[in-house]
């Protein structure tokens, strides 16, 4: 099926996700499920050295200083033709 392909590929399921923790969230062993979230979300931690965090937050900083300047030229121009 394209739902077994897609997933041998890798492609995220939303359907299935959302089947897969209803059942999880039902699930007498949720509190197995918890400690074993949190435990691959530290191995994913300790993995990570954030530069991917730092280059997204760099990114949006140039997008903000460069948006703020954009406003500001945009401004001056306004003043200007009304001056």
């Amino acid at each position: 099926s394209l739902t077994a392909l897609a997933h041998r590929l890798g492609y995220f399921d939303q359907a299935a996700f959302n089947r897969l923790f209803e059942a999880m969230v039902a699930s007498s062993r949720r509190a197995d499920w918890s400690r074993h979230g949190i435990a691959y979300a530290q191995t994913l931690m300790r993995a990570n050295d954030g530069s991917a965090e730092a280059l997204i937050l760099s990114e949006l900083a140039m997008n903000k200083s460069e948006l703020a300047m954009n406003k500001s030229v945009a401004t001056h121009k306004k003043e200007g033709v009304q001056g």
